[in-house]
């Protein structure tokens, strides 16, 4: 797609080298070639070992303030051939709205331009930006990296692009910073560096790698300082678990077993060997998220699963696993009529699928253990273990099945 023209505006932004820079300067071929580059950064994340993570703090996105915190950022625009838009400097601000299919960039309240996408971007060694929302909190988040923006149906489609480094800090603060112990820290960060660069492309065909919900792995930006974080980080920069030899896992966690953890047959349905179950003892069983419980009457369940499977229900049967969760529900004593313990935990909206349902005629007593799906590694049961001083890589090895840790360049097919 051809790139918008440029044309003249009179507003500045700042002095830069003692001379004012224009909105809509006549590019040179220092800046073409800066555009270019931002582009082919972006068009190729993998070679400069990012990824591409579509952040989205507040649903619906029409409008948010961008905000440098580096030296300088770089505003360009279109697709193959980008064009300078602007300069700013550290805690200058850009206001970008959508206006139909295009996005409305505004500076100090003076029009700059609208554009199909816009790329903000930073030769800095150490980029970071802040995003502002007007929202009823007034959401702001710090990320590191640079940013694409692009519309999306009714709402700005926000796409952080970050080293890999940068981004398992994010995930770690976002997905186990409460729990504040270094070993722990080290076997979430594995775990995240691991699961991020197996599933690189989940996302491709929206053109990003991965999200920032737990459809992927949370990740909330830049972390809150924590020398923990930064030094299991660190310590483990470019380590990833394996299994097979050389192949990367799909290291996945949840924040409670329950006591047991679960096949990954059980739950999903490929029969995977390293995503065993096996008892997790007592190690999850003081935190919060092991037991909960709830009552329901039990015309609405049995109305709700049976519009679930387009039947009329009058009874179910609980079919356990062998890590006590549920595997099946039958409806009306029939096989064939079955909806899995997941898709039940989905369905109510339960903790896990692990629980035991106590008929009490009109109402349902629900007993439950654990927080998530229960395959992999249980967080909480991982942060007792380190606290008991085992090491990162025994915790590893105690949830993951015949694994091993490598350096990221003894794994083929990432980054070379």
């Amino acid at each position: 797609m051809a790139a918008d023209t440029i044309g003249p505006c009179s507003c500045k932004i700042h002095d830069h080298k003692n001379q004012a820079m224009g909105i809509f300067a006549k590019m040179n071929s220092m800046q073409r070639f800066a555009g270019l580059l931002g582009l082919f950064l972006w068009a190729f994340p993998v070679m400069a070992q990012q990824v591409r993570v579509r952040v989205e703090p507040v649903s619906k996105v029409q409008e948010f303030v961008f905000q440098s915190l580096s030296d300088e950022t770089v505003i360009t625009a279109g697709d193959s051939f980008p064009v300078l838009v602007a300069k700013i400097n550290t805690l200058e601000k850009v206001t970008v709205k959508m206006r139909e299919s295009k996005l409305a960039l505004m500076y100090e309240d003076k029009i700059l331009g609208e554009y199909p996408r816009v790329f903000f971007w930073t030769n800095d060694k150490n980029p970071r930006f802040k995003l502002l929302f007007k929202d009823a909190a007034n959401t702001s988040k710090t990320y590191a990296g640079s940013l694409l923006v692009q519309p999306n149906p009714g709402a700005v489609e926000l796409i952080n692009e970050v080293f890999i480094e940068d981004y398992i800090r994010g995930v770690v603060n976002a997905e186990a910073g409460h729990h504040k112990n270094l070993d722990f820290f080290k076997v979430q960060a594995l775990s995240a560096r691991t699961y991020a660069l197996n599933n690189l492309g989940r996302h491709k065909s929206h053109g990003y790698d991965l999200c920032d919900h737990t459809h992927c792995q949370a990740y909330k930006g830049e972390y809150q300082s924590s020398p923990l974080i930064e030094r299991a980080v660190t310590e483990t920069k470019g380590e990833v678990i394996v299994f097979d030899g050389n192949q990367l896992i799909d290291a996945v966690f949840s924040a409670n077993c329950g006591g047991f953890t679960a096949n990954s047959e059980d739950v999903w349905i490929a029969n995977v060997k390293y995503l065993r179950s096996m008892p997790d003892y007592d190690f999850c069983e003081g935190s919060n998220n092991h037991a909960w419980h709830l009552t329901l009457p039990k015309l609405a369940f049995l109305a709700k699963l049976g519009a679930y499977l387009n039947v009329e229900a009058t009874s179910f049967e609980i079919v356990p696993d062998v890590s006590g969760r549920v595997r099946k529900a039958y409806l009306n004593g029939n096989p064939t009529l079955s909806i899995s313990g997941e898709e039940i935990r989905r369905l109510f909206k339960f903790k896990s699928s692990m629980f035991h349902i106590y008929d009490a005629q009109s109402l349902l007593f629900v007993e439950g253990s654990g927080f998530g799906h229960g395959v992999g590694m249980c967080q909480d049961g991982a942060y007792y273990l380190g606290q008991m001083g085992l090491d990162y890589e025994r915790i590893i090895q105690h949830y993951y099945k015949g694994v091993d840790i490598l350096p990221l360049d003894e794994v083929i097919g990432i980054w070379n």
